[in-house]
């Protein structure tokens, strides 16, 4: 028994990885899918998206109508999990630019990017309707932060800063309606919810 306490005892000094480290790996994610149901796509449109989702976790497919009688325009932007979310990228001369580049980019998401790399965890709270509920909710998260707060110190290696915790307020929701479908959180209704980050921008729990 001795051994075996011995070897277990070397095995946590050696194994100095954490969850953050994991969420740092590539694991092939799958990409997220824009369907374009058109007729007849122009090349100018075609590089317009392409352009627009260079670089992205997104990647784009036409499915061409051919009977414009029973069917029409519509573009789709399909979650990995299943799940879709019908989008608009037109404007009266065409593919809108700016509307495109709202799928992939927002200030908010922007600010993640920038603070997910150097800080433990990235903490987006989403608030909900009912004042007191935020609240509530609010009071949860900062008992959840003082508890880090007690070990964080003793972690056996470096993990960025502490987690920051921003707010997404109710009334910005539709700002972010793309966002909040690609973290599931886009059917909570009036209800505040709450979003952890690590890593490469992954989802915890």
């Amino acid at each position: 028994m001795s051994r075996l306490l011995i070897l277990f005892a070397a095995l946590t000094l050696v194994c100095r990885y954490t969850v953050r480290d994991v969420a740092f790996v590539d694991l092939g994610d799958e990409n997220y899918r824009l369907v374009l149901k058109i007729a007849d796509p122009q090349p100018a449109t075609l590089g317009a998206v392409a352009e627009a989702l260079l670089d992205t976790n997104v990647s784009y497919e036409i499915d061409e109508l051919e009977d414009l009688s029973s069917e029409s325009s519509k573009v789709t932007l399909h979650h990995p999990d299943g799940r879709s979310l019908d989008v608009d990228i037109w404007n009266q001369d065409g593919v809108d630019a700016l509307k495109l580049n709202e799928l992939t980019d927002s200030p908010l998401r922007r600010v993640m990017l920038d603070e997910v790399f150097t800080h433990y965890a990235f903490v987006l709270f989403i608030e909900g309707e009912s004042a007191e509920k935020n609240s509530r909710a609010l009071e949860v998260i900062d008992g959840a932060f003082k508890e880090l707060g007690k070990i964080y110190e003793h972690m056996p290696k470096a993990v960025g800063a502490r987690p920051k915790l921003t707010t997404l307020s109710y009334d910005r929701r539709e700002e972010e309606r793309t966002l909040l479908f690609a973290l599931s959180a886009d059917e909570i209704g009036s209800e505040p919810a709450l979003a952890v980050m690590m890593g490469r921008g992954r989802r915890v729990g």
